[in-house]
């Protein structure tokens, strides 16, 4: 985590030699979408997870084409902090994406209320990581809430400041949850 020398060039040895791999972070490494399209070229066939925190350079290009290569496979996608993807890239993952379980857009500053309703939960989700996205509001959560309550085990909403009391209302009928993070929630 946090390796600047890990670049576009590595991301090649990767993609030719590591054709078992199934959980990759690449959080805070200095790659771009070259690199990544260069990942997704090679001899990986079944990445399960994928970790892009704070790799700024990333554009939706990245996403949709990481969606698409490991459609089959891809269980968790983790975008913290990625500043240039786009709700557009978002839904394209979660629609592309059967089994995605695990979603992290922790201060994504373009994660919108629609995007959450409309898109994100349409899927029964175990772990859901929204922290910082400040339009996130108590009827993204009720959304959340009413199609993964079976299953939804962590929910990260600290610094969503558009939740209200109203949000444990649409919580408490999610009888698996196990972590709950309303930190710096101030409504």
């Amino acid at each position: 985590v946090g390796c600047g020398a890990i670049s576009n060039s590595s991301l090649a040895h990767i993609a030719r030699f590591c054709a078992q791999l199934h959980h990759l972070d690449l959080s805070w490494c200095n790659v771009t979408d070259e690199g990544l399209e260069i990942l997704t070229g090679g001899a990986i066939t079944s990445l399960e997870a994928i970790k892009l925190r704070g790799c700024s350079n990333l554009t939706d290009n990245t996403v949709t084409t990481l969606c698409e290569s490991f459609r089959s496979s891809l269980r968790q996608l983790d975008l913290f902090g990625c500043y240039n993807v786009t709700p557009y890239a978002i839904s394209h993952a979660v629609a592309t994406l059967p089994n995605l379980h695990t979603i992290c857009l922790a201060n994504c500053p373009n994660v919108t209320a629609s995007l959450v309703t409309q898109h994100i939960a349409r899927w029964e989700l175990v772990d859901v990581d929204l922290r910082g996205c400040k339009l996130v509001d108590d009827d993204c959560v009720g959304a959340l809430c009413a199609r993964s309550c079976r299953v939804l085990r962590r929910i990260k909403l600290g610094g969503c400041s558009l939740l209200t009391d109203t949000v444990i209302g649409k919580l408490i009928d999610c009888e698996s949850l196990e972590v709950l993070d309303l930190k710096g929630c101030r409504s």
